[in-house]
This record gives structure tokens, C-alpha cells and sequence, in this order.
């Protein structure tokens, strides 16, 4: 097994045939390689009649490649990032209105922020990301963008032994106003870290992954209970595997920074190498993808298409679907949200029936509707790499990394519902 590429996003530009989206599908940000649990394989259903509306499409100088879930505000206002394009081609903030308009709120000058990820915002309107790469050593850093465009850089990661490297999620924030996040890699054993940042800008690193049966290469974002415990995924590592060979984990840590492993993935029909976070019920129980991994009989192979599952608050885990059917979607790589009736909302990188990703509907019973197939028009947008955001009204938000009018530099879109 290979150690992560940090820089496979770069490699894995907007365009180009199908045979190269789906390298980039199976190797996407990570190097995605490759006791059998009960499956439940959900019926595929046809293609619901959802309208998709491009609210804005990139050229890279105004942005380019936007990969995090935008982030939308009390009047319709949408917040997000890009990985490259702008001013000085290292990514850009930008604020798109209701009505589509664009406005670049900060361009990243590559030293400060290398490769942003998504934003979160606080209640006066702050913004907060990670930068993958950049800060005072180039091993990512935590960045603050304030009301009126004003950057400050929060902390720069250090790397081993001492600290993090390479941020690749969005953050989450306490009512304390702590910030929490991961790492890729560094930590004392080199395998990723998360981190807590205070309020007056002090990091602590919470817990050291070994690379081991705790998991190793932390990929995503991390959700948090009402009582402070912190919830996320490892792409790699846990005891099913050779060391970093592992398919991946679930896990939590509570707050005195005891880590707990709720599932490791067995790498077969039960999935494989989780790169998107978590979504938590209100019972406790925890849904999110696998980017490999699934029983689909339409894969290559069993390693292949990906999963959604549930990990209860036992740790047993359930299938809820597997990706490969034909017409299905394949490669979740971001997150799911959960409305109020409990169906599940996510994208896949890959597959549907133009070979560019799909948005996905799945309902409590587990069957599936894919919602939009990108690729259906011209300059639609395609491979949508993170997940989603949803409206009050239900409409649903996302980016494409691939696909527009001008050049292939990624979309924001949305879609609506009859």
C-alpha cells in the first residue's frame, strides 16, 4: 500500500476522456487501492425529474476547481472555495449571490494557504478553512477570513513529531468557539492527527494516530455530540490489513482524547477506504461512504464502487447501499446529509450514466434514486468531489471540480425538486 498522495488532487485536472476520470475517480486525493457483514443491496431507481440550475461556472482566473460543499447563508448566499484559479492560481473565497453574481472575497497567495478546503462561518459572519499546503513551513495552515476580506492565519502546522500536516477537511466549531480538525499526515507517528485550535489561536493535537488498529491518514472532516465527543473516518489503517494497509475506521474521541474504534472496514462487502465524513441521527446513529469496497454486481470488482453505510450506536454496521449497478453512480468522496424524514443525500465522483457522477437519493428503506446525472448537457458540470448542501425549501447545492462553459474548471449548481 502506498502512502497517500497529497498532491493527487493536482493531478487529477478537470476534463480529458472517460478513461482518465475514472483513474482520477479510483485515485482522486487519496491513492483509493483497493468476516463478510450482511448486505442489504437497495433497489436502483430511474432518474427522478430533477431540474439542475448552474448558478455559476469557473474560469480559473476567477477560480477554479471548487472541491469542498458550499456553504450558504440566511439570505441565499453561497460561500466556497477553489483549489486553484484567481489572482495568483492558488485558489480563491468567493461569495455567489442568489441571483449567481460573483465576487471574489480573498485570493490565497499560495504561501499563506496552499489548496483550500471548505469553510465554515460563525455567528458575525467570519469565515474559517484549512489549507492543505502553505503557512510558515508549507505543511498546511488554519486560516480566518474576516467581514471585510481581512485574512489571518490562525496557526501553521509543523509537521512530525510535533504537529499536523496537511489539513484536507473543513472544520467544526463549539460553542466555546474551538475549532476541530484533521490532518492527513505528521503526528508523532507520521499517520495524522486531530487537532482543537482555541478561541485565542492555541493548538493542541487531541490524538496521535498510529497507523495501526486506530486507523491511519484521516481524510475527513469531524462532527461533534452535544456533550463534545468528536466523530469521524480514516482512510486507511485499522486491524483488517497490514498495518496502513487497513481499509479504514470509524471512529470517536471523547473529550479527554481516549479514541475508540466503532467499525473497522473488512475491504469487501462492506466497504473500503472512507473518504467523506460523517452524518449523526438523533438517535446516535452514524452514516457516511466508502469510496471502494460493495457487493454491486456491475463493478470490475468487488473493490470497486463504493458503499453507503450505518454504524450504530453498538458498532454494528449495515449496507444501506452498494454502488456499481448499471446506470448507478460509483466513488463517494464526500459527505451525506440527512433531512428530517431520515433519506440520505450524497454525490459519487464517478459513474451514472455519462460516466461523470450522479446525485443520490436514498430513502429510510434503503432505495435508491439517482437524482441527476451529470454530463446530460453540455457545460452541466461533472465529478462532483464533495458532498452537499440543502435549503429549507429542500433544494439541494454542490460544486463539480470538472465540467462548465469555459475551460472545464468546475460548476456550482443546484437542483430542484417538482
Amino acid at each position: 500500500m502506498k502512502t497517500p498522495n497529497v498532491y493527487a488532487r493536482s493531478r487529477c485536472m478537470p476534463g480529458g476522456s472517460s478513461t482518465r476520470k475514472n483513474q482520477c475517480a479510483r485515485t482522486a486525493a487519496l491513492v483509493f487501492a483497493v468476516g463478510l457483514l450482511i448486505v442489504f443491496v437497495s433497489p436502483y431507481a430511474a432518474q427522478a425529474q430533477t431540474t439542475e440550475k448552474i448558478i455559476f461556472t469557473f474560469d480559473r482566473t476567477d477560480g477554479g476547481s471548487p472541491q469542498s460543499v458550499p456553504l450558504l447563508d440566511a439570505q441565499g448566499n453561497i460561500y466556497g472555495t477553489t483549489l486553484f484559479g484567481g489572482t495568483f492560481d492558488s485558489g480563491v473565497v468567493f461569495k455567489l449571490s442568489p441571483s449567481g453574481g460573483e465576487k471574489i472575497i480573498y485570493n490565497f497567495k499560495g504561501k499563506d494557504v496552499g489548496y483550500p478546503n471548505g469553510l465554515i462561518h460563525d455567528s458575525t459572519g467570519n469565515l474559517y478553512g484549512t489549507g492543505t499546503r502553505g503557512g510558515t513551513v508549507g505543511a498546511g495552515s488554519v486560516f480566518k477570513i474576516d467581514k471585510t476580506g481581512k485574512e489571518t492565519i490562525l496557526h501553521s502546522f509543523r509537521g512530525s513529531p510535533n504537529d499536523g500536516e496537511a489539513p484536507q477537511a473543513a472544520l467544526v466549531r463549539d460553542t466555546a468557539s474551538n475549532l476541530y480538525g484533521t490532518t492527513l499526515f505528521a503526528g508523532i507517528y507520521g499517520f495524522g492527527t486531530v487537532f482543537r485550535i482555541s478561541r485565542s489561536g492555541i493548538e493542541k493535537v487531541l490524538y496521535n494516530f498510529t497507523g495501526g488498529a486506530d486507523g491511519a491518514y484521516p481524510y475527513s472532516n469531524l462532527i461533534l455530540d452535544a456533550v463534545g465527543n468528536l466523530y469521524g473516518t480514516t482512510t486507511y489503517g485499522g486491524p483488517y490489513g497490514n498495518g496502513t494497509a487497513g481499509f479504514g475506521t470509524v471512529f470517536q474521541l471523547d473529550t479527554s482524547g481516549n479514541e475508540t474504534v466503532l467499525y473497522a472496514f473488512l475491504g469487501g462487502a462492506d466497504g473500503a477506504y472512507p473518504a467523506g465524513g460523517l452524518v449523526r441521527d438523533s438517535s446516535g446513529n452514524l452514516y457516511g461512504s466508502t469510496n471502494n469496497g460493495g457487493s454491486a454486481s456491475g463493478c470490475d470488482t468487488q473493490f470497486e464502487c463504493g458503499t453507503v453505510f450505518e454504524v450504530d450506536t453498538s458498532g454494528k454496521e449495515t449496507v444501506l447501499h452498494s454502488f456499481g449497478s448499471a446506470g448507478d453512480g460509483k466513488g463517494p468522496q464526500g459527505n451525506l446529509i440527512l433531512d428530517e424524514a431520515h433519506n440520505l443525500y450524497g454525490a459519487t465522483f464517478d459513474g451514472g450514466t455519462f460516466q461523470s457522477g450522479t446525485v443520490f437519493k436514498l430513502d429510510p428503506s434503503g432505495n435508491e434514486t439517482v437524482l441527476y446525472n451529470f454530463g446530460t448537457n453540455p457545460g452541466d458540470g461533472g465529478l462532483p468531489r464533495a458532498g452537499l448542501v440543502r435549503d429549507a425549501a429542500g433544494n439541494l447545492y454542490g460544486t463539480t471540480e470538472g465540467g462548465g462553459c469555459c475551460g472545464g474548471y468546475g460548476i456550482v449548481f443546484e437542483l430542484t425538486f417538482p
